[in-house]
């Protein structure tokens, strides 16, 4: 189910929503929701995700929750709008 917490840190092409972990099992995670710093002395962070951007919460660490829930708020502050991008 999704937040508004969640849809709001994102841009709009980029629609955020919960998989199931049945779903999502079988399948590694092979993109990742990539929030980029504005400022060169900044760091950025990055979530596991499928190829439309979606993060399943609730299978990240609770540090992980709380850095998703961070990164969403340092949207247009501290980062840039989050990108998807391939893992290597």
């Amino acid at each position: 189910m999704e937040t508004d917490h969640e849809t709001a840190c994102v841009p709009r092409k980029i629609t955020m929503n919960h998989t199931s972990r049945m779903q999502t099992a079988a399948r590694p995670a092979r993109y990742e929701l990539c929030y980029p710093p504005l400022f060169e002395t900044g760091h950025g962070f990055a979530f596991p995700c499928d190829e439309q951007g979606h993060v399943i919460v609730d299978e990240l660490s609770e540090r992980g929750q709380r850095s998703y829930r961070d990164a969403c708020d340092r949207v247009g502050t501290e980062l840039g709008w989050p990108s998807v991008t391939r893992r290597s």
